[in-house]
């Protein structure tokens, strides 16, 4: 008797472009491919491709699965993070594009960093400060006395890129 060969692991994907679309299962590395394939095989405007390129970069194959929602644990795990200041501000974009947040306080970042089962930065209001003096967050107006914060299109950049990394 031998080993069992294990089998890649398996996800799916579905694309949309205009009114096409196209759902492919199978191991990570070909669903992707055959999706990046589609999506610039199929025309639309730059600033759609572009769109399309970066929602790839952010959504690890893991979180692609069909009516399922990446946690904030996945996606954390999906980043090169090097500081807690990189931290609060992925946390932060996890708010605005996976949960649908307008905006968010110092709390809510720490809320969700511990329903995502990641230790929050002892001062997370450092780290927030720290991230609007580099321009990756700024302030946007206030929630029942406390601050709320949103990220830049610097901010976004910046996770993006640590997505790719």
């Amino acid at each position: 008797m031998g080993k069992k060969k294990s089998l890649p692991h398996s996800i799916t994907m579905r694309a949309r472009q205009g009114d096409t679309e196209l759902e492919i299962t199978g191991p990570a590395d070909y669903v992707e491919a055959r999706i990046s394939r589609f999506l610039e095989s199929n025309p639309v405007s730059k600033t759609k491709a572009k769109q399309a390129s970066q929602e790839r970069a952010i959504a690890p194959s893991s979180a692609t699965a069909i009516g399922k929602k990446i946690s904030l644990s996945q996606f954390l795990r999906s980043l090169s993070m090097k500081t807690a200041v990189d931290k609060v501000l992925a946390a932060g974009y996890y708010l605005e594009k996976h949960e649908d947040r307008q905006n968010y306080t110092a709390a809510d970042i720490r809320q969700a960093l511990r329903e995502g089962k990641s230790q929050p930065p002892a001062n997370i209001n450092d780290a927030i400060n720290k991230n609007i003096r580099k321009g990756l967050m700024m302030t946007a107006g206030d929630k029942e006395g406390n601050i709320c914060f949103v990220l830049t299109s610097d901010g976004e950049d910046a996770i993006e890129k640590m997505a790719s990394e």
